[in-house]
């Protein structure tokens, strides 16, 4: 009987001291950490929001913009890039190796 009285003492003692430690506020320490760790998390949202808008405007740099359609005497309709691109160079054909026998 008195060990069953021990036990009880023993587990309603550890409910408390559990309770009591979920209840209590964190020290300074887990706020600090805390507080290091979200300004680390903006850091980077800030540096992955810089990347994007960086990325998009190379995207639209690299489309072509052109100016309002023009009607000339003859009837043609025209319509001038804002900025000229440059075509890449063309390609050379490959030259076959030589497979001649020797």
């Amino acid at each position: 009987m008195v060990e069953r009285v021990r036990r009880r003492v023993l587990a309603v003692t550890s409910l408390v001291l559990l309770a009591i430690a979920l209840a209590a506020p964190p020290s300074r320490a887990v706020w600090a950490q805390d507080r290091e760790d979200r300004g680390r998390a903006e850091e980077m949202a800030r540096e992955g929001m810089e990347r994007i808008m960086r990325a998009l405007e190379l995207f639209m740099e690299s489309i072509p913009q052109y100016e309002l359609p023009e009607v000339n005497d003859r009837g043609d309709i025209i319509i001038k890039r804002k900025r000229d691109f440059e075509d890449p160079k063309p390609k050379e054909p490959e030259k076959e190796p030589d497979t001649a026998d020797t």
